[in-house]
């Protein structure tokens, strides 16, 4: 299923992501596929550690967790570190 939560980040937010995506390294996504999506991935995904989205990854987790619709549809006991592709 899948769900459009809106308002979870402020216009001032997508503008300071959108820069950090900018300085972001982006590789191919294949490097995260299991053996059988390999063949059929193609996307690109920004490198794993990049530190230029660390405080990204901070920021979205964080207006995630508190966003109340989000809590309610997937009730997470916890995240792992935020993908970006």
């Amino acid at each position: 299923m899948q769900m459009l939560i809106a308002g979870v980040l402020m216009p001032d937010e997508l503008s300071q992501i959108r820069q950090a995506f900018d300085k972001a390294q982006f590789v191919d996504g294949r490097e995260t596929a299991g053996w059988a999506a390999k063949t059929v991935k193609n996307n690109m995904q920004a490198k794993a550690g990049d530190p230029a989205l660390n405080s990204v990854r901070t920021l979205v987790s964080e207006r995630l967790k508190a966003n109340t619709l989000f809590q309610m549809a997937v009730r997470p006991k916890h995240t792992t570190p935020l993908l970006f592709a």
